[in-house]
């Protein structure tokens, strides 16, 4: 790890497997490897502790253990996990402090990640990027740094739970996905559960996404006040002013004025200051900074060729070996990647090529002693003028002999090529002067380079004048054979749109075989030429690319496609397993530029602006294009990786067999409808070949949902959902165009249709986050207590565009205003036919208004248009429901049992409180319906007269009543009833007919206990109280509790101050009660 373990003591199983022929510059390392628990690691030392470095197991749930052969493990270093995609879970021990960048990388199939102890400080760049079968992370205590993007792609990971002492989280550390369509950053819904004030809380502010705070943390966010070029411990260049430079008016000049202009005739004579803070390497020296490269020009951030000086006649050259293998030269070129944000392209493209090289069997030696295998070599530096900070630049070699290691022999040559047709393409012979190809070794101006013209010309007439036989035969005769193939290779693998003629090198070393190599890359890895945007995953499969782009073909490469293809396909294999390995590629990218922030990279945008690349570009767009990239070359030429079974089509087609064995006539029409959409669906995406995770996890969600809302026909009473009449609606639609409205979709008119603007105007943008995309439909009718689901009938025409595939879905309980959240269960994707589609909520709506989002539609141009023929919208049907509880609520205890009478009236209260939810589903409405319908028809007529215990029961309970608070009239008649009850019950010889009566006459006594008017509080009398109380609740009725049918005096339905009045009255004698507790007003 670069930041937590001696690298120098890292395991060689922990970069690339080599095979035995093939040879690359990479450290030596020692690798130890030992096993325990059956399962088998590798790691390094770090002083005593040990660094897990790689898994040689096959083990599908990974348990790290705390030592290993006697050594503490402390960290998983860097690539340890990369790409593994065998391991389903791993275990940590509390011992590991440290997880190291891309450790987990890309394991596809990992979904538990437990983190023993509170130990744990620190987690990598991309240590877990792309695991996107992680549901939930919970961080230990211990964690203080989270590293870019090292949750990025893990987009089932809905809840990470950080603790209180996190003071970094790196850019894109969770929360967010690469959208394949522009290889973008893109939120992902999930909620980060930390504590306030840390950095977990500054990062979720900063980049939306949902924070849940747990608490006050301990640690402030890691703000040093620094600036971002401050934080990087990279190499520094520093020029001062030497000469006083003055323009025409005699005004002193600055540097700048004088290196920053549009011409390659500025030069500029300075002192410099370099410093390296990790080798040591600090000099002083004299500086010639010299405007290079013909595309820089019209750039505002500028190329330079810097020459080294000792003394300040700049005579005497000062050699300087900046990097190992380099060698002692004076002669340098600051690359300012102004089209390439990433400062990334250009040196990674030369490193790759360079190990290329060195993995041929048999190549040339001056090629293995040149610093990169012929292809330039550089690193990133910070740049300062007069201690001004300039931005990042990087720090190459040279295209000149120096890069090929020449000098020595009579026949050595180098060209660089400067454009994309004639003698670069190899149909005509060359110019050579700078229009065609550039004569870069030997210099034209100190020596004759008629042979250097002469030989080059033999190779064009070859190429352009051989038939096909000659070409195979005699093609050694002129260019390297190997060379050659590997170029081809290696420019489909970085998508090298810009050199396949123009920017390419081709060099001699006995001015008879020539060969290619590389150099200014900035158009690779997939960005455009322009920096603009990026190429399709399937751009340039061969030379045919080059017609549409520049109306010509490279013939050299095309004729070596129609006449080598199988060797080209052999070598892509071998390459893939080495040097074009998905480790190896992210591992150069990640050793060359990895310790650069996405800040200090975004500092170029503050001090120059306008970089064209600045949303296409930065290295982990890179890594994820490529790594598509890569799968669709191997799909190209036949290269196959063993991956094990994916649990997630595992999972899906045990649901597609548990839905197969439902049956279907048991269910009502419009749920079947929407679970055989769903089925369907599902078995496309189990039967594709290149179905992505995605759409798997979607695939087994929405055929869920689709089970678990079925909604059972097997009774008379189970209703279906009910569509909504369309003239209970109305349809707005953020972007339409003329004479073809949101309304259209609401007409009952299939042949009519909304269609979204495409004359200008407020097109839409289609996509998760997009806008103008949706359609607002209203529901008008009061009646209507919810919305259950949605259906959408493409446009009926044979045109595709703006059909949608992928949608979402909101609500607002209110009739305008923008207040609208999500609907449960309304998202998720729509076969891309013309069938109607159907979203079933997971829960009904309270909804005034829907609005349907397309996030994803088909046509000539995807995602660019919306079209709708007719959208409807569904409510629960509570017709039979309703007609039960009215059914019920009349039927009276009398000649019930009472156990049955009770049931009755809880499943009568049970579907009261349904009917009173919006939220209740049509299955729970149908149940209720049946269930309270089976009460009634089980109610039990009581047997006929009443029992003395009965009358006995009645008597207890009446006797027990406080009938001190009630009128004098329902006071006497109680005490009355219980007499004539007593009596009776006393009585042995009582008749049936008098119980009964004794009983019912005791019940109406008790039901008939009144208060007295005014007595609010039914304390038996009429007090101030009683009118402070009233007048309390006249001014706030939820303060006090009072009886109100006793406060309305004056019985006009209302509580007025005339009332309060009354009572007040009533309370000083000066009204009275009557004995039946009325008043005499």
């Amino acid at each position: 790890m670069k930041r937590k373990t001696n690298k120098a003591l890292s395991v060689l199983l922990s970069a690339i497997m080599l095979v035995s022929v093939f040879t690359i510059a990479l450290p030596e390392t020692t690798s130890v490897q030992a096993e325990t628990t059956g399962t088998n690691f590798t790691y390094s030392l770090d002083g005593d502790n040990a660094v897990i470095t790689g898994y040689t197991g096959t083990e599908k749930d990974v348990i790290v253990p705390d030592t290993i052969d006697g050594h503490k493990i402390t960290g998983i270093d860097e690539f340890a996990f990369f790409m593994n995609y065998g391991i389903t879970s791993i275990a940590l021990p509390e011992s590991v402090e440290s997880i190291g960048d891309y450790a987990f990388f890309h394991c596809t199939m990992l979904r538990d990640v437990t983190f023993q102890g509170n130990t744990l400080s620190f987690i990598g760049t991309s240590a877990f990027e792309g695991c996107q079968y992680i549901s939930e992370i919970t961080l230990p205590d211990s964690i203080s740094e989270i590293g870019e993007r090292a949750f990025l792609g893990c987009t089932s990971l809905k809840n990470v739970t950080t603790g209180k002492t996190v003071d970094k989280v790196g850019a894109y550390a969770f929360g967010y996905a690469r959208n394949t369509s522009n290889w973008n950053y893109e939120r992902v819904s999930m909620t980060v559960n930390g504590y306030s004030g840390t950095a977990a809380e500054t990062y979720c502010s900063e980049y939306g996404v949902t924070f849940n705070s747990l608490g006050q943390g301990n640690a402030a966010p890691d703000d040093s006040g620094k600036l971002p070029e401050e934080e990087l411990d990279i190499p520094v260049l520093n020029f001062t002013d030497f000469n006083n430079y003055t323009d025409s008016d005699n005004s002193t000049l600055d540097i700048r004025d004088v290196i920053f202009g549009n011409t390659k005739d500025y030069t500029a004579n300075t002192t410099a200051t370099y410093t390296d803070p990790e080798t040591g390497l600090s000099f002083d020296v004299y500086a010639n900074l010299k405007l290079q490269g013909n595309s820089s020009m019209s750039y505002p951030k500028k190329n330079f060729t810097v020459k080294f000086y000792e003394d300040e006649a700049f005579d005497r050259k000062y050699k300087v070996e900046l990097q190992d293998g380099w060698g002692k030269e004076n002669k340098y070129v600051l690359k300012a990647n102004y089209m390439d944000h990433s400062h990334s392209r250009n040196v990674l493209g030369a490193k790759l090529w360079g190990q290329i090289v060195h993995s041929r069997e048999d190549t040339y030696q001056q090629l293995l002693d040149a610093p990169n295998g012929g292809a330039i070599d550089g690193y990133p530096v910070k740049v300062y003028i007069n201690g001004k900070y300039e931005g990042l630049y990087t720090l190459n070699v040279p295209k000149d002999d120096w890069q090929f290691a020449m000098g020595d022999g009579e026949k050595e040559a180098l060209l660089a090529g400067e454009s994309h047709d004639g003698s670069c393409n190899f149909t005509q012979p060359g110019r050579y002067d700078e229009s065609d190809w550039t004569i870069e070794y030997p210099d034209p101006d100190e020596e004759d380079v008629t042979w250097v013209i002469n030989s080059f010309n033999n190779v064009i007439n070859f190429v352009s004048l051989s038939d096909d036989q000659q070409f195979k035969e005699l093609f050694s005769n002129y260019l390297d054979y190997d060379s050659c193939i590997d170029y081809y290779v290696y420019m489909l693998f970085i998508c090298g749109t810009d050199n396949w003629e123009k920017n390419m090198l081709m060099a001699t070393y006995d001015g008879q075989q020539w060969f290619p190599s590389v150099y200014d890359m900035d158009s690779t890895f997939g960005i455009y030429w322009n920096g603009g945007h990026y190429n399709t995953i399937d751009w340039m499969l061969t030379h045919e690319y080059m017609g549409p782009d520049h109306g010509t073909n490279s013939l050299l490469w095309e004729r070596v496609y129609n006449n080598f293809y199988d060797d080209i396909a052999a070598r892509y294999a071998e390459l893939r397993d080495t040097v074009l390995s998905e480790k190896n590629f992210v591992k150069t990218l990640n050793d060359y530029i990895g310790d650069i922030s996405k800040e200090a990279f975004d500092r170029d945008l503050e001090i120059y602006g306008g970089i064209p690349s600045s949303s296409t570009s930065d290295p982990n767009q890179i890594i994820n294009y490529t790594l598509e990239r890569i799968n669709y070359l191997d799909e190209q030429f036949g290269y196959e990786i063993e991956q094990p079974d994916d649990p997630l089509k595992e999972n899906l087609k045990e649901a597609i067999d548990k839905a197969n064995l439902i049956e279907t006539d048991k269910y009502t029409a419009t749920s079947v409808a929407y679970f055989q959409q769903e089925l369907s669906y599902a078995e496309d995406i189990y039967n594709s070949a290149v179905s992505t995770s995605d759409e798997i996890l979607a695939a087994k969600k929405g055929l869920d949902k689709a089970m678990s809302l079925l909604i059972s026909a097997d009774n008379e009473n189970c209703l279906d959902l009910a569509k909504i009449p369309q003239s209970s609606l109305t349809a707005v639609a953020a972007s339409y165009q003329n004479g073809e409205d949101g309304s259209k979709a609401i007409d009952g008119n299939t042949t009519t249709i909304w269609h979204s603007n495409y004359s200008g105007g407020n097109m839409p943008v289609i996509s998760e986050n997009g806008t103008d995309n949706y359609i607002t439909i209203t529901v008008n009718d009061e009646s209507i207590s919810n919305v259950a689901a949605i259906s959408y009938l493409p446009r009926t025409d044979k045109n595709t565009n703006g059909v949608i595939t992928q949608y979402k879905l909101m609500y607002s309980t209110e009739a305008d205003g923008e207040n609208f959240v999500d609907v449960p269960g309304g998202n998720g994707i729509w076969a891309d036919n013309k069938d109607e589609k159907l979203c079933i909520f997971s829960i009904p709506v309270e909804a005034k208004r829907i609005r349907l989002y397309a996030t994803a539609t088909l046509g000539d141009t995807p995602n660019r248009f919306i079209s709708a023929s007719e959208i409807n919208l569904f409510t629960t049907d509570t017709t039979a429901l309703n007609s039960a509880v009215q059914t019920a609520s009349k039927i009276e205890a009398d000649g019930y049992t009472e156990e049955s009478y009770s049931a009755m009236k809880a499943e009568l209260e049970k579907a009261m409180e349904i009917l009173s939810t919006p939220s209740a589903y049509q299955t729970d409405i149908n149940n209720a319906c049946i269930t309270l319908n089976t009460a009634v028809a089980n109610l039990e007529e009581a047997a006929s007269g009443i029992t003395k215990e009965e009358l006995r029961t009645l008597l207890d309970s009446a006797e027990a009543i406080d009938a001190s608070v009630y009128t004098k009239t329902s006071r006497e008649a109680l005490e009355k009833a219980i007499a004539e009850a007593n009596s009776v019950y006393d009585n042995s010889s009582a008749a049936q007919d008098e119980i009964n009566t004794a009983y019912q006459n005791l019940k109406s006594a008790v039901d008939g206990l009144r208060y007295y008017l005014g007595d609010v509080n039914h304390s038996g009398k009429i007090t101030v109280m009683d009118a402070t109380l009233t007048q309390i609740y006249i001014t706030n009725s939820s303060a006090v509790e009072i009886d109100t049918a006793l406060a309305d005096l004056d019985n006009n339905s209302k509580i007025q101050i005339d009332d309060v009045s009354i009572i007040q009255m009533m309370a000083a004698r000066i009204i009275t009660s009557n004995d039946d507790g009325s008043v005499n007003l």
